[in-house]
C-alpha cells in the first residue's frame, strides 16, 4: 500500500512538474512575442524619425546663400512701386498670377505692360515661344525686350524644367544659353534672375522634388556669379525655417503655385532686394509702343509638363477669388492651327486719301508716314 502511495504521488508530481513548464514555456513565448512587437515599434518609429529628418532640408544657409557673394542681391530701403514699374518680369505660370492676383490694395501686382509670361513654359522656351502680341505681330521674349526697352528684366523659371533625370548641369547650359539672347537683343537691361520658388510639403507633382529646387538655385547663383548678373533669392522669403518647403499660408493646393498672400510675401522681398543701377538706355521707350501692346498669351500649351497630362483650368487659367477690375484678361487663346512663327494682322486695306489744306486742295506729300516707327520684324522665327 505505501508503495502504491508514494508511485501514485511521484505520477502527479511529475504531472504537475511538466504542467508549471508548459505554462512557462507559453508565457515565455508570450513576452517573446511581445518584445519583437514593442522592438518593432521603436525600431520603425526610429526609422521613420531619421527619414523625416533626412527628408526636412536644413535651408537655414543654404537658402540664404553665400552672403559675400556679388552676385546676390541683398537687403535695401524698399524701393517702391516705381522699381517695379520699370522692370519686365519673364517667366511661368506664378508669373501669370502677377497679373490676375491682386495686392491689399486691390492692384495687379503687375500689368501686361510690364509682364510677359505664359503657363507651363521652361527656361528653353525664352527665344523660342512666341508669346507677346503686339497689333502687329507676335515675338519672342528675347525680341519683346527689345521692343519695350526696359530698365531692368526679372526672370522667373525653372519650375517646369524639374525633372529627376534633368541633370544640374544641362539646366544650367540651357538657361545661361537662352539669358545670353535676351543680354544680345537689349544689352542695356540690367539682368536679375530669380530663384525657383519652394514647392509645398505635399505636392501634386512626382517630378518636384525641394532637394533638386535647391540644386538648382545654387547652381543659378553660380551662373550669375560668373556672368556678372544679379541674383535674388526669393526664395527665403516664401519658405519655413522649421520645414524648409513653402509656407502653407503662402502656397495653393497643387503644391507649387502661390496664392495673393505667397506673391505679396515675394512682391516685398523684391522691392528690399532692390537693384538700382545707372540707368543704361539710350531711349526709353515711347507710349506708343503700349498703345499697339495686346499683351502675352498666356494658355500656349494643353499639356502640363510635369504632369505630362491636361493642364486643371485652374492653373491654365488663374484668377484669384473675387479679383476685380484690374485683373489682367486672357487674350485670345493660342491654337493649334495658328503659325508657330510671329504673326501678322493685315489690316483691312482702305484707299489712301490725300490731306487738304485750307484751301481745300491736297498737299504734297513730305515724305513723313506720320505713324509710329515699328521694329524690325524677322522674316523667318
Amino acid at each position: 500500500m505505501i508503495s502504491m502511495f508514494m508511485t501514485d504521488n511521484r505520477g502527479k508530481n511529475q504531472n504537475g512538474s511538466s504542467l508549471t513548464k508548459i505554462l512557462v514555456m507559453i508565457l515565455l513565448a508570450l513576452l517573446a512575442v511581445v518584445l519583437g512587437m514593442v522592438l518593432g515599434i521603436l525600431y520603425r518609429s526610429r526609422n521613420a524619425q531619421a527619414h523625416k529628418e533626412q527628408k526636412t532640408p536644413q535651408i537655414t544657409e543654404e537658402a540664404r546663400m553665400d552672403t559675400s557673394d556679388a552676385a546676390l542681391l541683398k537687403l535695401t530701403a524698399d524701393a517702391g512701386n516705381a522699381y517695379i514699374d520699370e522692370t519686365l518680369f519673364l517667366g511661368d505660370s506664378n508669373t501669370v498670377r502677377f497679373m490676375t492676383f491682386e495686392d491689399e490694395d486691390g492692384y495687379t501686382f503687375t500689368t501686361a505692360d510690364n509682364t510677359i509670361a505664359a503657363v507651363g513654359m521652361s527656361a528653353g522656351g525664352i527665344t523660342t515661344l512666341y508669346c507677346e502680341q503686339f497689333t502687329y505681330g507676335t515675338y519672342t521674349m528675347s525680341q519683346a525686350a527689345e521692343i519695350l526697352k526696359p530698365r531692368r528684366i526679372l526672370m522667373t523659371f525653372g519650375t517646369n524644367d524639374l525633372n529627376p533625370d534633368t541633370k544640374t548641369d544641362d539646366f544650367i547650359g540651357m538657361y545661361e544659353e537662352q539669358i545670353k539672347a535676351v543680354e544680345k537683343s537689349y544689352p542695356y537691361a540690367d539682368l536679375i534672375i530669380n530663384s525657383i520658388p519652394p514647392c509645398g510639403e505635399m505636392t501634386h507633382y512626382e517630378k518636384v522634388s525641394i532637394d533638386q529646387i535647391r540644386d538648382f538655385n545654387s547652381a543659378i547663383l553660380a551662373m550669375c556669379t560668373k556672368n556678372g548678373w544679379k541674383f535674388l533669392n526669393s526664395f527665403e522669403a516664401l519658405a519655413d525655417e522649421k520645414t524648409g518647403y513653402a509656407k502653407d499660408e503662402y502656397i495653393e493646393y497643387d503644391g507649387i503655385h502661390y496664392n495673393a498672400d505667397g506673391l505679396a510675401a515675394m512682391f516685398r522681398y523684391i522691392r528690399t532686394h532692390a537693384y538700382l543701377s545707372e540707368d543704361r538706355r539710350p531711349e526709353k521707350p515711347d507710349q506708343s509702343v503700349f498703345d499697339e501692346l495686346i499683351g502675352p498669351i498666356i494658355e500656349m500649351f494643353e499639356t502640363d509638363p510635369l504632369t505630362n497630362e491636361a493642364f486643371d483650368p485652374e492653373v491654365l487659367n488663374p484668377v484669384m477669388e473675387q479679383a476685380g477690375e484690374n485683373s489682367w484678361q486672357q487674350v485670345p487663346a493660342y491654337s493649334e492651327d495658328s503659325p508657330q512663327g510671329p504673326v501678322y494682322d493685315e489690316p483691312a486695306y482702305e484707299e489712301p486719301q490725300e490731306p487738304a489744306n485750307d484751301s481745300g486742295t491736297a498737299e504734297e506729300p513730305d515724305g513723313s508716314d506720320g505713324g509710329i516707327e515699328l521694329p524690325e520684324v524677322p522674316l523667318e522665327p
